[in-house]
């Protein structure tokens, strides 16, 4: 519901879900991301401070140091919005990195693919 803007019906099914099962921590991410469309600033700030823990996803790791730049920079806290951007930008680097290192290995481990063979014309549609 969070993720299609129902932030008012979304946050405490989320909530009641971290309460049953503390240990996901995506969570955070996505009531971070309700927090900021119920318009309590503090309260996505602390969930995107707890979704940036080594146990969340990676890309909600990336996603909350983003969300927190923003947050920061409406609220005029430059000189933490510069921070997280930093961070942001530093977590998003090495991961595209990675993920091209990554495919190229796999390239080189299965080559590249063969020509396509060049498809015949129709014998009985050709001309004399």
């Amino acid at each position: 519901r969070v993720t299609r803007n129902q932030a008012a019906s979304g946050v405490p099914l989320l909530d009641k879900a971290l309460a049953l099962a503390p240990t996901l921590n995506d969570i955070h991410y996505y009531l971070g991301k309700g927090e900021v469309e119920l318009g309590n600033n503090d309260l996505a700030m602390e969930q995107f401070r707890l979704a940036t823990s080594e146990d969340s996803a990676e890309e909600l790791k990336i996603m909350s140091w983003y969300q927190l730049a923003m947050l920061y920079r409406g609220l005029h806290r430059t000189t933490e919005a510069t921070a997280a951007l930093a961070t942001f930008r530093q977590m998003k680097s090495a991961r595209d990195l990675r993920q091209e290192s990554n495919f190229q290995a796999q390239e080189k481990r299965y080559g590249q693919l063969p020509v396509q063979e060049k498809i015949p014309d129709d014998p009985t549609h050709s001309q004399p």
